[in-house]
């Protein structure tokens, strides 16, 4: 196995609810992650810890691609194993990318305008990982646990090649 590479990752002053430094996934990220991962066989890893409790969760997918520019960026995550009580990411297995100015979510009007963030959409999302840190609605980093969305004060996205 490679080590691990990362997609997004707050700086470590979010840990403590402090600092302004965030990290998002761009367009001009997937390109290259759609590079990285069009060959082999990749995993997920995604390290969370909720605003209001504290709670460090865990979500990993055995199986993780980013499609081509020509598929609008269309995401892969399964094989789902964690600490989390919901999988809210495989919800959005197979669906493109959304932007403010570039709507495929399947919702009438456009996720990416309505949540001010980039995202694989449906209508609109069981979890963002790409929202705006300071915000503290539906534009925030939230997660979905199968009982209510939870805030999230860090979330970290890493990948690597498993063969």
């Amino acid at each position: 196995m490679t080590s691990w590479g990362r997609i997004a990752t707050p700086s470590p002053k979010h840990l403590d609810g402090a600092g302004e430094k965030e990290y998002h996934i761009s367009l001009s990220l997937l390109e290259p992650l759609h590079q990285m991962t069009d060959e082999g066989r990749f995993e997920l890893e995604i390290n969370m810890v909720t605003k209001d409790d504290g709670t460090y969760w865990v979500a990993k997918y055995s199986h993780f691609r980013i499609g081509p520019v020509s598929d609008n960026y269309r995401l892969t995550a399964s094989g789902y194993s964690g600490n989390v009580t919901f999988d809210a990411l495989s919800r959005h297995s197979n669906v493109q990318f959304t932007t403010k100015d570039s709507d495929h979510d399947v919702w009438p009007g456009n996720c990416g305008s309505h949540d001010d963030a980039g995202w694989w959409y449906i209508r609109c999302a069981y979890c963002n990982l790409n929202g705006n840190f300071n915000k503290t609605d539906h534009k925030g980093m939230w997660w979905y646990d199968g009982a209510s969305y939870r805030r999230l004060r860090y979330a970290e996205m890493k990948f690597r090649r498993i063969f």
